[in-house]
C-alpha cells in the first residue's frame, strides 16, 4: 500500500472521527469552554438579587481552570470512546475498514489535541470577551505574564512546570481512556476507584525509595544541602519528565493493546 492511500485513509477515518467526537461530546466540549461566561452570568445574577456583593472578576476565572481540566479528565474519555466495548455500539468502530493503527492515532488527537484545544480557545475567548467589562479586570494571559515573571524572578523552574503539567495531563487522559476501554458497565467510576488505588500504591512505593534515600544520608550535616546536591547529581528534572513520558508510552502501549483485544 502506498503512502498516498495510507493518507487517504487515515484522512477519511479521521474525518469520520472527527464528526463522531462532535455528535458525541460537541455541546459538553462548548459547555466546559463557557464555563468562565457562565459562571459570571449566575455571579451577575446572584448580584441583581443582592445575594453577592459583586460580580465574579478574573481571579474566579482562573480557579475554574483545573474544574475545567477534571472534568475532561473524568468524562470526556468515556463519551469519546467508551462505546466502543457496549455491544450495541462498538461493532461500528471494529467493522470500519481503517487499521488499528490509523484508529488508536485518531483516537490519541483527537483526545490529546482535537477536544481539549477546541475548549481551550473556547475558553480563552470568553476570557477575553469578559475582560471587556472593568469590573472583570484583566484578562488571563495579562495576569498569567505577570505571575510568570514573579516565579521566574525567585528561580522557579517554569520549564519543569509546564513539562510536568503538560505530561500528567496526557497521562491522566490515556489512564481513564484506558478505564473506558476496559469496563463495559460504570466505567468513569471504576476508573476512579483505580486511580486512586494507583495512586496510593505509588504513594506507598514513593516512600519507601525516600526512606532507603535518607539512611544513606549523613544526618551530622545540612540536610537540605545534602538533598539539594543528590538532587542536582541525579538531574530531577530529567528525571521526572523521564518518568512521566515512560508512564505515558506504557499507557499508550495498554490502550492500543485493549484496542486490538476488544470483543464484542
Amino acid at each position: 500500500m502506498s503512502d498516498t492511500t495510507r493518507c487517504g485513509i487515515f484522512y477519511r477515518y479521521f474525518s469520520y472521527d472527527l464528526r463522531r467526537a462532535w455528535y458525541n461530546c460537541g455541546l459538553s466540549a462548548v459547555c466546559v469552554g463557557a464555563l468562565p461566561l457562565i459562571f459570571y452570568l449566575f455571579s451577575l445574577l446572584f448580584y441583581v438579587l443582592g445575594l453577592n456583593s459583586s460580580p465574579t472578576d478574573s481571579t474566579a476565572t482562573a480557579a475554574l481552570i483545573p474544574v475545567a481540566y477534571i472534568i475532561y479528565v473524568l468524562v470526556f474519555p468515556a463519551k469519546l470512546y467508551g462505546e466502543i466495548t457496549v455491544r450495541r455500539t462498538g461493532g461500528n468502530f471494529l467493522m470500519l475498514p481503517a487499521s488499528i493503527g490509523v484508529k488508536f492515532a485518531s483516537m490519541l488527537l483527537i483526545l490529546l489535541l482535537v477536544v481539549p484545544l477546541v475548549i481551550a480557545i473556547i475558553f480563552s475567548a470568553c476570557d477575553l470577551l469578559l475582560s471587556i467589562i472593568p469590573s472583570y479586570g484583566p484578562n488571563l494571559m495579562a495576569r498569567a505574564s505577570d505571575d510568570l515573571s514573579g516565579l521566574l524572578g525567585s528561580g522557579f523552574s517554569m520549564r519543569l512546570l509546564a513539562s510536568t503539567t503538560i505530561e500528567q495531563f496526557f497521562n491522566c487522559v490515556l489512564f481513564f481512556t484506558l478505564g473506558a476501554i476496559i469496563f463495559k458497565r460504570k466505567k468513569t467510576g471504576k476508573t476512579i476507584l483505580s486511580y486512586i488505588a494507583f495512586v496510593m500504591i505509588l504513594v506507598i512505593i514513593v516512600l519507601l525509595i525516600a526512606n532507603a534515600i535518607s539512611a544513606n544520608v549523613e544526618f551530622e550535616t545540612d540536610l537540605k544541602n545534602d538533598l539539594s546536591d543528590y538532587l542536582k547529581e541525579w538531574h530531577f528534572e530529567l528525571f521526572c519528565n523521564t518518568v512521566n513520558i515512560a508512564f505515558g508510552v506504557l499507557l499508550g502501549l495498554l490502550v492500543h493493546r485493549r484496542i486490538k483485544k476488544i470483543e464484542l
